[in-house]
């Protein structure tokens, strides 16, 4: 056989079960196929044959016909219920047709006649071996393969997470940028957002929600960053047209998040965090169940901490005094069942009074003289004392 050096190189790397009652033939062709394979298992009946596969890996198995307790079709197709895939060649004195076909059903590699051709067995075995090598080189492949997509999935994963980690970084710096631009309300997104995890693990939400909304309390104020600092850090109240270009920053927040996939849920959140029960709120007047209760909580939690932090033009209240406001508008503008589980977080909240600035800084110095010193004179001019008003609470 001119592939028998091939054969053999193959066979280096196989085990084979060999079954045959016949004493002399199995010694015969056991020292036969050990000069071929890598492992060689003899049995001389179907039982001790079985017993020796559910023991042993092997990839190969030649069987007599004619055998004790259990023929060799039989025990092959038992073979075959076990591992379909499994190589299988039958040895048998019997060239009858009905065997033959009935091996064919049961798709062995090989049918030979006894007594042996070895230039025939050696073909057989040839064609068997490198149908198990191919096989084992398809199951390596679909293991390289599953490995490297794996590999591919889990570096495509950590790239996205890298991606996702880097918006929300950029998105927080800009937070902290807007945050810095107004000394009074200094920290108010983080207060928001702790606030808010504090209600929503009391009415029950698990971490990953409340992951969520701890974000949606960090961004909640996202689109001040395009609100002008004329706007955004006059101290005194708005006029009607100034009240609506500072509500635009819900709508502005919302578009920019909203195009972010992993943002797009907190970005419902945050565009509904000015909503009210009672229609009342803005950007869309939403009502009732209509207003996600992520956002109910949000807003519960931004009027608390605006009512208890001081403004330039209006001191902060008490936290007493703020639970109180906020009960007052249960069911009108709040939720019940926030504002009752906010109340109770609200009276064990310490506030830091580092918030509250006692004195003005030289940024806010620079902001009244901005806002409330004649350009000609340098002096005060006519809105003054309407702040002087509010500051001292007359």
């Amino acid at each position: 056989m001119k592939n028998i050096t091939e054969l053999k190189k193959l066979g280096q790397n196989f085990t084979l079960l060999y079954v045959e009652d016949d004493v002399e033939i199995s010694k015969i062709m056991f020292n036969y196929f050990l000069a071929i394979f890598k492992n060689v298992f003899c049995a001389q009946n179907s039982e001790d044959a079985l017993e020796i596969y559910e023991n042993n890996n092997c990839d190969l198995i030649i069987t007599d016909i004619i055998l004790p307790k259990m023929n060799g079709l039989e025990f092959s197709k038992h073979i075959k219920t076990i591992n379909s895939d499994q190589n299988i060649i039958i040895m048998s004195a019997h060239s009858d047709s009905d065997k033959f076909s009935e091996s064919i059903k049961i798709d062995v590699v090989g049918y030979l006649l006894k007594p042996v051709n070895y230039d025939e067995l050696n073909a057989c075995l040839y064609k068997a071996s490198l149908k198990i090598k191919k096989l084992e080189d398809d199951k390596k492949h679909k293991k390289n393969l599953k490995s490297a997509v794996k590999e591919k999935t889990k570096q495509t994963q950590k790239l996205e997470l890298e991606k996702n980690e880097n918006f929300e970084h950029t998105l927080y710096s800009l937070v902290e940028l807007i945050e810095s631009r107004d000394t009074y309300t200094g920290l108010h997104s983080v207060r928001v957002a702790k606030y808010s995890v504090l209600i929503a693990k009391e009415m029950g939400y698990d971490d990953n929600s409340c992951e969520e909304l701890y974000r949606a309390g960090i961004l909640h104020d996202l689109g001040k960053i395009v609100i002008p600092d004329s706007l955004l850090l006059k101290p005194s109240k708005f006029t009607p047209l100034e009240h609506e270009l500072m509500e635009e920053h819900v709508n502005l927040g919302y578009k920019m998040l909203n195009k972010i996939p992993i943002f797009k849920r907190i970005a419902k959140i945050i565009n509904c965090h000015h909503e009210r029960l009672d229609g009342s709120g803005y950007p869309n007047a939403l009502k009732g169940d209509k207003i996600p209760l992520e956002a109910q909580i949000l807003s519960v939690c931004d009027t608390f901490d605006a009512m208890t932090t001081d403004r330039i033009y209006k001191p902060k209240r008490n936290v007493t005094e703020a639970i109180l406001e906020i009960n007052k508008l249960s069911s009108i503008h709040f939720n019940d069942k926030v504002v009752a589980v906010a109340s109770r977080i609200f009276k064990n909240i310490d506030i830091d009074e580092n918030v509250a600035l006692l004195s003005p800084s030289h940024f806010d110095k620079l902001r009244l003289a901005y806002f409330y010193n004649d350009s000609l004179t340098g002096l005060y001019n006519d809105v003054y004392l309407s702040y002087c008003l509010a500051k001292n609470k007359y």
